[in-house]
């Protein structure tokens, strides 16, 4: 493998991190925002979303008092490609469930913060 191959998905070309993000009132703190890849970072990285995938993790997200469905124990797993003298990657969303998102403890059951 070239070292081009080798250093695609160096952490420093792909990952950005807001070590003081944005707060929200009345919502936990956020410690710490970080953005992995991206439109405004080099390279050519994909996720593919199935249909199935996709209306599966709807009809969880419909059931949760937040609208959103969540992966526990969430983690990428990424697999690069070359094809006709061109890399990609080709990230794949990996974890536990889709789950319904519980309600934080900040919002009473409309929805509404405490």
């Amino acid at each position: 493998m070239s070292d081009e191959h080798d250093t695609l998905f160096d952490p420093r070309l792909v990952l950005q991190v807001n070590r003081q993000p944005l707060q929200r009132p009345g919502a936990p703190h956020l410690v710490r925002a970080s953005t992995v890849g991206g439109p405004d970072l080099p390279g050519d990285r994909r996720v593919y979303l199935s249909v199935d995938l996709l209306e599966r993790c709807l009809a969880v997200a419909k059931t949760s008092p937040t609208g959103r469905a969540m992966l526990v124990h969430a983690g990428v797993r990424v697999d690069l490609y070359a094809e006709d003298g061109h890399t990609y990657e080709v990230w794949t969303l990996i974890g536990v469930g889709p789950k319904p998102e519980p309600a934080p403890a900040w919002m009473n059951a409309l929805g509404v913060p405490r």
